[in-house]
């Protein structure tokens, strides 16, 4: 009996220590599970302070971005502030004490340190540029220059033939080198004066030779023929551009074309006229919104192969009298984007362009066109020319109109309204392979006009009434 109650108690010693072994492992497995908990929710929470500190919309970001917003608020205020008074002198007609777009960078880069150089080289270079949330333009680039146009004439040192002619806005930049012919020579600045009067933009040599026959001209002209290399060494800003380089005959390379500053010029007429050895021409930052006068600028330019006018606007142009004429080496002339609501002549525009294979002229708003004579005599190459928006109710000459469009097959002038015009001689002359030309049996009117040799060698002598 006794064995049996000591193996009883053995047994519960041995089931309570079991037990309390038990016990303890319990509690120690739940304190790991509360640590691991500890542990996560701890990380959670540094997490999402990490977050709240560092996170793409963290307090630290914020700060920074607002940072960033508020010293860009403060250089647009100021070049905001710079452009209103640049506006204003401008309207005033003086400079006053408005700084100078370099002045003003400087300031705002060197001075008060709150624009970054790389933020200035790409408002510079872009003309605008962003700062936090704030969008910094400093508009189209203007300098403060004077509209004076100085030149400097001279020999080539090596013995070439022909001179170079140097254009500024400095009437400093003329000194000694200047080399002008017999009675001319050794001219000094003292010589030299602006006119503004009679030749508005532009200085002259007081000397009697300056004519009217050469008002848009500059003292140069009596050498154009001379000139064979033009350097426009700074950014000049004319007023009118009549006849600048004309007759420029030998000259071959225009170095600086885009310092020319167009915005104030009015006049372009002739501008490169006869220039015939130019083969390239890059105008592409002329600004023509002020220009009224495009007669002959490029006539006569007859080596140029290419001329890109796709910028050129054209709203307020009432003359384009010969304004491509003779340029013979042009295959192509994109003019679809011209505005022709204000012209009044169109005589000779496109004549002697002999390899032009192509001409969009359909957008052409001709309502107030007088003169369409020798529009499109002598290009030759032309198989097709689409005329039909064309309004001619107050043209008075057509003489020469085609002449010589030797490549048309057919033509199309059905809604030409010819009452007014007076004169129609040679209008299809030379038209060998036209033999279809339409017309509107109420509005195609020729008693009035004179229509002598109005089918010479084309090949129709008559018109054909559209259905």
């Amino acid at each position: 009996m006794e064995k049996r109650l000591d193996l009883v108690k053995k047994w519960n010693e041995r089931a309570n220590r079991d037990l309390s072994i038990r016990k303890n492992k319990s509690q120690k497995g739940i304190t790991l599970i509360a640590l691991v908990i500890t542990i996560i929710v701890l990380l959670i929470l540094a997490g999402v302070t990490i977050n709240i500190l560092f996170g793409e919309r963290g307090i630290l970001k914020i700060s920074e971005e607002a940072a960033l917003s508020t010293r860009g608020a403060n250089v647009k205020e100021q070049v905001e502030l710079w452009k209103a008074e640049k506006q204003t002198d401008k309207k005033t007609g003086h400079s006053g004490n408005t700084k100078t777009e370099k002045e003003l960078l400087d300031d705002l880069e060197i001075n008060q340190k709150i624009l970054k150089n790389e933020e200035r080289n790409q408002l510079e270079e872009q003309r605008t540029v962003t700062i936090g949330n704030q969008v910094i333009t400093l508009g189209e680039y203007e300098e403060n220059i004077p509209t004076g146009v100085y030149p400097k004439l001279y020999s080539y040192k090596d013995g070439r033939e022909g001179k170079v002619l140097e254009l500024s806005h400095d009437v400093n930049y003329i000194d000694s080198e200047l080399q002008l012919e017999d009675d001319y020579d050794n001219v000094d600045v003292g010589d030299m004066k602006p006119i503004d009067d009679f030749y508005p933009g532009y200085s002259f040599m007081n000397y009697p030779w300056i004519e009217s026959e050469y008002q848009g001209a500059g003292v140069w002209v009596q050498y154009n023929y001379e000139i064979v290399e033009v350097k426009i060494v700074d950014r000049i800003l004319p007023n009118i551009l009549q006849d600048y380089f004309i007759g420029c005959e030998r000259l071959k390379n225009i170095e600086g074309l885009n310092n020319i500053d167009t915005s104030n010029v009015s006049n372009m007429q002739g501008m490169f006229l006869r220039c015939s050895s130019l083969t390239n021409l890059d105008i592409s930052n002329f600004k023509t919104d002020n220009v009224t006068n495009m007669g002959s600028i490029f006539s006569g330019c007859s080596s140029l192969t290419n001329l890109d006018i796709s910028n050129f606007k054209t709203d307020n142009v009432t003359n384009m009298w010969s304004m491509f004429s003779g340029c013979s080496s042009l295959t192509n002339l994109d003019v679809s984007s011209f505005k022709t609501d204000n012209v009044t002549s169109m005589g000779n525009m496109f004549s002697g362009c002999s390899n032009l294979t192509n001409l969009d002229v359909s957008s052409f708003k001709t309502d107030n066109v007088t003169y369409m004579g020798n529009m499109f005599s002598g290009c030759s190459s032309l198989t097709n020319l689409d005329v039909s928006n064309f309004k001619t109710d107050n043209v008075t000459n057509m003489e020469y109109m085609f002449s010589g469009c030797s490549s048309l097959t057919n033509l199309d002038i059905s809604n030409f309204k010819t009452d007014n015009v007076t004169n129609m001689s040679y209008m299809f002359s030379g038209c060998k392979n036209l033999i279809k030309i339409y017309v509107n049996p109420l509005t195609w009117v020729t008693g009035q006009a004179n229509t002598d040799n109005m089918f010479n060698e084309c090949g129709t002598s008559e018109v054909t009434y559209k259905e």
